[in-house]
């Protein structure tokens, strides 16, 4: 049996079980909407098993084949301008996104023995579900972490900051430190939300942990109720607008553009 078909019968196999732990910890009305939105936006007919080439824009994030991945495509209606500091000339008159699970098979068998050896009896399904959770806080979100990261991206190029996301992490703390700042802390916001709501949903339903986190900001999660948590999630951005010294017009802007969701087939 190839592994996408393991990760496929494991993912089956444990559905209700995750649809379980979701009602204790969202609420049956939550729960459901939140499952049911995740399965119309990307069934797994539409997950990418494919191996993943990482210089392409698309998937900033890869650094290798041995990543399975979240990725939102993002498509700006209209043209993105800013004009001093992180204040918009010009913004979109909406970003659409449209999300992608990608699983390439070096991935799966590196993740796999990961949470094997950790000692889970279901390290198909755990794989699959920490990208899984990453893709529960996007649909959690108007304003999705990859929205605000891709206009960041365009901050940085109308400076003469391009290529990947080491490149331009790397030149931007360089150039412009106090944007550069605030990629590398979303970027790592964006993981760590989704690691501790993977660890949350495996808690739950009675799976090892295999990937925790000292870093402090999985310990002031750690330390939240999770109804909390999830309120910091779903309104992250206006937090960043109302704490933030760094790029204050820039979260101020960000509110004021409409995020729209749809399926990749759609995009």
């Amino acid at each position: 049996m190839e592994l996408r078909e393991h990760l496929l019968r494991e993912v089956e196999e444990n559905f209700p079980a995750l649809e379980e732990a979701c009602n204790k910890l969202f609420g049956e009305e939550k729960s459901s909407s939140l499952l049911g939105r995740a399965q119309q936006f990307l069934p797994p007919e539409k997950y990418t098993f494919s191996s993943v080439a990482s210089e392409t824009p698309t998937y900033l994030f890869a650094t290798s084949n041995l990543d399975t991945l979240f990725v939102v495509k993002n498509s700006m209606h209209g043209e993105v301008e800013f004009g001093a500091g992180t204040q918009f000339r010009q913004k979109p008159s909406k970003i659409v996104t449209s999300p992608i699970l990608i699983f390439p098979e070096e991935g799966i068998r590196f993740h796999t023995e990961k949470y094997t050896a950790a000692g889970t009896d279901s390290p198909y399904f755990c794989t699959w579900l920490h990208e899984f959770s990453h893709y529960l806080v996007y649909l959690l979100q108007d304003k999705p972490y990859q929205a605000a990261t891709q206009l960041l991206f365009y901050y940085f190029e109308q400076r003469g900051i391009n290529g990947g996301l080491v490149d331009v992490l790397n030149k931007g703390m360089e150039k412009e430190p106090e944007a550069g700042t605030v990629l590398f802390s979303l970027f790592k916001t964006m993981e760590i939300s989704g690691v501790y709501l993977q660890n949350c949903l495996m808690h739950e339903m009675g799976l090892p942990i295999a990937y925790s986190s000292k870093d402090e900001l999985y310990c002031t999660f750690s330390r939240l109720s999770f109804g909390k948590f999830i309120d910091n999630v779903e309104h992250w951005h206006q937090l960043q607008a109302e704490r933030s010294p760094y790029l204050h017009d820039f979260w101020e802007g960000l509110i004021t553009i409409p995020v729209e969701k749809v399926p990749m087939r759609d995009y």
